[in-house]
């Protein structure tokens, strides 16, 4: 039987970064499609609107507040919903292709653009909040999704110099967007690797620092020259627990990465060790992490996808937080100390 507070486990969504500034998690979509909200911003939330008659969870994927509406984006759904201050639902239309669930896999804001990520669906979509006009752009999705074994994964993405960058499955090329004209560009890069995970330090630089979906050789890499090294990540103990079959497994050992002066910290997503490198010395060890992250799930009716991942904190962007998984808890931590 579930526990008292297991409800808690679908309200939840990790904070919404942009471009030019992150958006704080003030509204959360919920599985039965009910959109939730924090009046003072503060991660204490109460119950806001029903978003749609439809019971299914992942109908919708963000709900983002822009002038005086909230825009609430699609995931399975092929429209945008407009709610205003006083509760009324409108629909803005997206042309419809799909007959299964899951159309779309991301959402990026940029200025006043929403960028929704194709999965199944054909194309891009660009919608302007300011003008709500509606941009299609065909030729991406085979770069945003790859299938394994019969699972559909989001491919490395990134903004970089006000451009979207998408890498292919295949490591063997990127495509870059230019989010206010469109233009696409291609460039053949020499990764041959599957990527899921990507950070920059600056997002100014050159120089990114990405994590295989399989393995534990994360690879920093020059965007603009194709120059590349490997690090092997693997410390004494390390593994990795397939989330759904239990099982020991070689997949997403890392998702994500923090910076520190003398190195780069890498956060477990199956795995069970964070992992320190140091790569002017070459230097590889286990970080021990000041706060509990056990892979253990503790309720069957919280869904987990992994132990957890860094963020950039909402008030201080030069420190961390760390939102762990299994447990739906948000810690603060300066990694410096």
């Amino acid at each position: 039987m579930p526990k008292e507070d297991d409800w808690k486990g679908i309200v939840y969504q990790t904070p919404f970064q942009t471009i030019d500034g992150i958006y704080r998690n003030k509204y959360c979509v919920t599985q039965g499609n009910k959109l939730y909200y924090s009046p003072n911003d503060d991660w204490n939330y109460e119950y806001f609107c029903d978003l749609s008659e439809y019971a299914g969870g992942g109908y919708y994927s963000r709900a983002i507040e822009y002038g005086d509406n909230i825009y609430v984006f699609p995931n399975s759904a092929q429209h945008i919903l407009v709610i205003s201050k006083e509760k009324r639902i409108r629909k803005i239309e997206l042309r419809h292709e799909v007959e299964q669930s899951g159309a779309f896999a991301g959402l990026w804001i940029y200025n006043d653009y929403a960028i929704i990520l194709p999965n199944r669906y054909s194309s891009l979509v660009r919608f302007n909040m300011k003008t709500e006009e509606v941009l299609y752009l065909t030729g991406v999705s085979q770069f945003n999704i790859a299938v394994v074994n019969e699972e559909r994964i989001p491919a490395a993405r990134w903004i970089w110099r006000k451009k979207m960058y998408l890498l292919n499955p295949e490591g063997t090329k990127f495509i870059s967007i230019d989010m206010d004209t469109l233009e696409v560009k291609e460039k053949q890069v020499s990764i041959n690797q599957f990527i899921t995970g990507i950070g920059l330090k600056d997002l100014d630089g050159e120089e990114a620092w990405l994590i295989p979906f399989e393995g534990t050789t994360v690879t920093r890499w020059n965007i603009l020259t194709d120059e590349k090294k490997e690090y092997d990540l693997q410390v004494e103990g390390l593994k990795s627990i397939h989330r759904s079959n239990k099982i020991e497994c070689s997949q997403r050992v890392f998702g994500s990465m923090a910076f520190l002066n003398d190195g780069v910290i890498f956060a477990p997503s199956w795995g069970n060790k964070f992992v320190k490198l140091n790569p002017q010395k070459n230097e590889v060890k286990e970080w021990i992490s000041p706060f509990n992250t056990s892979e253990e799930d503790i309720s069957s009716y919280i869904p987990n996808w992994g132990i957890g991942y860094f963020s950039y904190s909402i008030q201080d962007t030069e420190k961390y937080q760390f939102i762990f998984g299994p447990e739906r808890k948000l810690y603060d931590i300066d990694l410096q100390t």
